[in-house]
């Protein structure tokens, strides 16, 4: 009888330490996916940056790419223009713009 006590008592706390064991397996499986989503968010933006410094280096003092290059990836470059422009449309007030970017009500 006293055995038997005892090993229920062992299994449940065995039980419940092989618990604990997969949560912790499981967060650091989650955490290394959320890891790994964000790593790879920081190269996207970064293959992107590269990109659109290729593409148009020319404005900045860069040599230019090849014309043919240039003239086939500049469709993909329309929400980047379209940045430019509006960025391009609030340059004259430039403390305009930089008391919208601190947020708040000025």
């Amino acid at each position: 009888m006293i055995v038997g006590k005892i090993l229920r008592e062992i299994a449940g706390s065995l039980k419940g330490m092989a618990r604990e064991l997969s949560l912790f397996i499981f967060g650091m499986g989650q955490a290394m996916r959320e890891h790994s989503v964000e790593a790879l968010q920081l190269q996207y933006l970064e293959m992107e940056n590269t990109f659109l410094t290729i593409v148009m280096g020319g404005l900045v003092g860069m040599p230019f790419a090849p014309l043919a290059l240039s003239m086939e990836l500049a469709p993909l470059l329309k929400e980047e223009i379209a940045i430019m422009e509006r960025r391009h449309a609030l340059g004259g007030d430039l403390i305009s713009d930089y008391f919208s970017s601190m947020g708040g009500d000025w």
